[in-house]
């Protein structure tokens, strides 16, 4: 049985005393401005769907536990444990909750169970619709950047040791299952029978490469290897798009061995407006990412791959008249022959009596070759718009304002409690990293709209405004 929360206890302080728990509350206390800000009751209404309205015990209405979850991440608080310890003795919490001072505080394990209930997809919704609000309201922009970013696993260390079998003996007992490569192996099981004979057991152990030399950790399937730098992390891989003023307008975590590129599309789909300008680092530069972008019509600014750079020095001088002909410094036409489809690449080749005559045979024409070849990638229109592009200062200023953004991005969702991941397992993750992007915008709209040159706003509600209303009119205050 769900119920509304009861808004009279915000204004109550003990029965008996006719002071205001309100009173107790700095005018300019973050979770006041918050509060004045953000409509939680709207945003969270669609959270309902998940509680029966007629059968069961009276459950604590989402709103208190979405607003709880924005004093966890807004203050930093490690733990579902903590952040009630938290509530139960801060008046400000209890205020911001609808608590009065003698209203007990929810459990734990309330939190646990609302959050298992609910999904991700819920949450992915709840992100979606207060980003949604913050694109009326005029706050967002179509100018964006994508970057990721690892975060370790919530598991002990030491890490799994690797198989002492050898990889043929590996690869003849693994069994490869959801991704992950599972042996059934023999260990010491650490002590001695009555018989004083060691003890031998059969471990299931799990492996994320076809060697078994990087095992997984048996807490956490869902984590996994990834080389960051000169040290490696076990963990997870959270990837975001933000907007031009910092909010988060996508955001979702894979497995920390998935590729940076192979997320964003889906990303792009969940934003609240489209997309016109998106920046990015090398880690996006695939070539099939290039002619997605250019299909939904987005400027993109991506670096070519030091190995792309490298291809295109070698053909220097080589330009492409049609997917079918390369034409060469000479002028001379070298036609497409060889599709080889595991590199996504084509094979041109020059005709020898084209090569053999040519003043420029002896620079053109590797050593002992009697006529040119040249394989060619089958994004490289794609690699060539995006030459052209990255050489105006156009791009030389994104990319400077990317690396300002996203790392300030990062570093303020490190610091809200999203440094580590405190729960296991890739949905629950998952919902973790959406809670925090949703507690980040909400503190970046408080900022916006309560600044030195903005007036008194709210979000939420938007269903009941009108299709032609100002930006006044949609940050207008309710009730």
């Amino acid at each position: 049985m769900l119920i509304e929360p009861d808004r009279a206890k915000r204004n109550r302080l003990f029965e008996c005393t006719a002071k205001p728990l309100e009173a107790f509350v700095a005018p300019n206390h973050l979770l006041r401005r918050i509060d004045q800000c953000i409509d939680f009751r709207a945003i969270a209404a669609p959270l309902g769907f998940a509680y029966d309205p007629d059968q069961g015990r009276p459950a604590v209405p989402p709103e208190v536990l979405v607003r709880a979850f924005v004093i966890g991440y807004a203050y930093g608080i490690p733990s579902f444990r903590k952040l009630c310890a938290a509530i139960e003795e801060n008046l400000a919490f209890r205020w911001f909750l609808f608590l009065g001072l003698e209203d007990e505080v929810f459990d734990p394990s309330t939190i646990t169970v609302f959050l298992r209930r609910l999904g991700s997809p819920a949450f992915r919704g709840l992100l979606a619709r207060l980003n949604h609000d913050l694109s009326q309201a005029g706050l967002l922009t179509d100018c964006a950047y994508a970057d990721s970013s690892l975060v370790p696993a919530a598991v002990a260390r030491p890490a799994p040791s690797p198989t002492t079998l050898t990889p043929e003996a590996f690869a003849d007992a693994a069994i490869k299952e959801n991704g992950i490569f599972v042996t059934h192996e023999v260990e010491d099981g650490g002590g001695k029978s009555n018989n004083r004979v060691a003890r031998r057991r059969l471990v299931r152990r799990y492996f994320q490469d076809a060697r078994g030399r990087l095992a997984l950790h048996p807490k956490d399937l869902d984590a996994r290897w990834r080389t960051h730098g000169s040290r490696s992390v076990f963990g997870y891989k959270q990837h975001v798009i933000v907007d031009d003023h910092g909010f988060i307008l996508a955001q979702r975590v894979t497995h920390a061995s998935d590729g940076d590129a192979d997320t964003l599309p889906a990303m792009l789909d969940e934003t609240p407006l489209m997309v016109r300008i998106l920046t990015a680092d090398t880690g996006y530069s695939a070539g099939q990412l290039r002619r997605e972008l250019a299909r939904r019509g987005i400027e993109a600014h991506i670096p070519l791959h030091p190995n792309h750079r490298d291809n295109r020095k070698k053909r220097e001088g080589f330009r492409l008249k049609d997917p079918r002909e390369l034409v060469c410094p000479a002028g001379r036409v070298l036609k497409r022959t060889t599709h080889y489809p595991k590199e996504n690449t084509w094979l041109y080749a020059a005709k020898q009596r084209d090569c053999q005559p040519c003043p420029l045979r002896s620079v053109c024409l590797p050593a002992k070759s009697k006529r040119r070849f040249i394989l060619l990638s089958t994004f490289e229109p794609e690699s060539d718009r995006a030459c052209r592009l990255n050489a105006t200062p156009k791009h030389r200023r994104l990319m400077r304002s990317r690396k300002t953004i996203v790392e300030g991005v990062f570093a303020h969702l490190d610091g809200m409690g999203f440094r580590r991941a405190r729960r296991r397992g890739l949905e629950r993750v998952q919902v973790e990293g959406l809670l925090v992007a949703f507690a980040y915008n909400i503190l970046k709209a408080t900022k916006q709209m309560l600044g030195p040159q903005a007036g008194a706003a709210r979000i939420g509600l938007l269903e009941e405004r009108p299709c032609g209303a100002s930006r006044r009119t949609l940050l207008a205050p309710t009730g």
